[in-house]
């Protein structure tokens, strides 16, 4: 009977197969990757592409809108008003909204402040009313060329203490800086939110208003609402609404003051919003 040999040669021989295997299939691991990550970047492109055209297209509908504007010399606004608008064949809207339908953090009184943010953020008063002091402290401070403190942004609420982010997040649709010597607000542009808090927190009368406001326009009953008063102004916001390819809505917003001039343009830009593509409802921040 003759014994079996080990062959040093086959266990070589099977560990370099072993080898080969592992690196074949290290290989396929990463052409696979490679594939996903370069879809994913087609795919992005494609996106951004996309984006990129319908911000150009709502971005020349506003500016038509501006323009027919300056033909029929309109130079202030009391009242929402919404304009169709057709550019390289795509349908868009494009709803003028003045500015004083907002709640101004520069002039605002701060019983107004304090009503922002106790039915605006569900504070209770006691916490809402030293809030709205703390701005109107902030507002008072001298600045180096002894003109008022002006907030640039509404984002400068988080420099105020007190003011938590939830706060903020839940509070930042109702003001604006854009706007001077505002001090009340106009009901005939406000958002039903802001109408809420005009309302002393009653959603019914916000809605109540917003349904006269379709009916009747400039002639819609606000009585019952506080801080209000009904006049035009110059300063407003056009927000361009335009369907994208994927069905989905996309809003993009300019604040612009029709009376004054700027840069060549019979109108002065005060800022412009990034595109906002709208899918699934967003999540409602909790309340505090």
């Amino acid at each position: 009977m003759k014994s079996l040999q080990f062959n040093p040669n086959l266990r070589q021989q099977g560990i370099a197969l072993i080898a080969v295997l592992w690196l074949v299939s290290a290989l396929g691991i990463m052409v696979v990757g490679m594939m996903y990550v370069m879809r994913g970047e087609i795919r992005m492109a494609s996106q951004t592409q996309r984006a990129t055209l319908d911000t150009g297209i709502a971005d020349a509908a506003i500016r038509l809108t501006l323009q027919q504007l300056q033909l029929a010399n309109t130079k202030a606004f009391k009242a929402v008003q919404s304009f169709p608008v057709e550019v390289f064949g795509r349908s868009v809207q494009v709803d003028v909204i003045p500015l004083n339908g907002f709640i101004s953090l520069n002039d605002a009184p701060p019983p107004l402040l304090a009503a922002a943010f106790q039915f605006g953020a569900g504070l209770p008063p006691e916490l809402a009313l030293p809030l709205a002091n703390a701005i109107d402290q902030e507002r008072k401070k001298p600045t180096p060329k002894s003109t008022p403190n002006k907030f640039q942004s509404v984002e400068d609420l988080l420099r105020i203490p007190g003011i938590t982010y939830g706060i903020f997040a839940q509070t930042q649709d109702l003001f604006t800086v854009d706007i001077n010597n505002s001090p009340l607000v106009n009901p005939l542009a406000a958002s039903p939110r802001v109408l809420a808090v005009l309302g002393g927190g009653d959603p019914a009368k916000a809605e109540q208003v917003m349904a006269a406001r379709v009916g009747k326009g400039e002639g819609a009953d606000t009585t019952g609402l506080q801080f209000v008063q009904n006049n035009a102004t110059t300063y407003v916001l056009l927000k361009a609404t335009l369907q994208n390819s994927d069905n989905r809505p996309l809003v993009r917003v300019w604040r612009v003051d029709l009376q004054a001039k700027a840069y060549g343009l019979p109108w002065r830009m005060l800022g412009a919003d990034a595109p906002v593509h709208f899918g699934e409802p967003p999540i409602q921040p909790k309340p505090l």
